[in-house]
């Protein structure tokens, strides 16, 4: 693998674990403030969504148009498909609900909501134009350190995956 491409790689590695770890801290305070009581969300056990870092790197990999309402529009069916995907893998293969927009009106059952779409959508559109490129920035001053932490929780990830999937 040539260093150009190394460097991307690494790069996304880092990018999927830090917005998993603020995914997570995201969801745990709406999910907490909208329940009046505390919620940890996921299947995995530690503190990381990885749909918020897949969703993230895919919208930086598939969705950096030139005008922003086509990347609004690709924003919105990319969250749509892997909400509906990852619910309906979870749902099939491990017998667990992660979600139920089912009291939403508009809802695809309880996969996929309209209102969450826009809603992701907005969040991927600010995360595309202002928090993406300060990651980025932050992982080019920081390179050494940032690949260390990315590898270090891409392994941690992994084998909390693998726990939970085997228990």
């Amino acid at each position: 693998m040539r260093t150009h491409e190394r460097t991307i790689l690494l790069y996304l590695v880092f990018l999927f674990v830090t917005i998993s770890i603020a995914g997570w801290c995201t969801e745990v305070m709406f999910r907490s403030v909208f329940c009046r009581k505390l919620v940890i969300p996921g299947f995995l056990h530690g503190p990381y969504c990885p749909i918020y870092g897949f969703g993230v790197v895919a919208v930086t990999l598939f969705c950096s148009h030139k005008k922003k309402w086509v990347s609004f529009v690709e924003i919105f069916v990319l969250a749509s498909l892997l909400e509906y995907i990852v619910s309906l893998v979870f749902e099939r293969v491990f017998h667990v609900l992660l979600w139920d927009y089912s009291m939403i009106p508009l809802s695809i059952g309880t996969r996929v909501s309209p209102l969450f779409s826009l809603i992701w959508a907005f969040l991927g559109m600010t995360m595309l134009t202002e928090v993406e490129p300060r990651i980025q920035q932050l992982y080019t001053e920081y390179r050494q350190p940032a690949n260390v932490a990315a590898a270090a929780g891409i392994v941690v990830i992994a084998a909390d995956a693998v726990v939970s999937v085997l228990m």
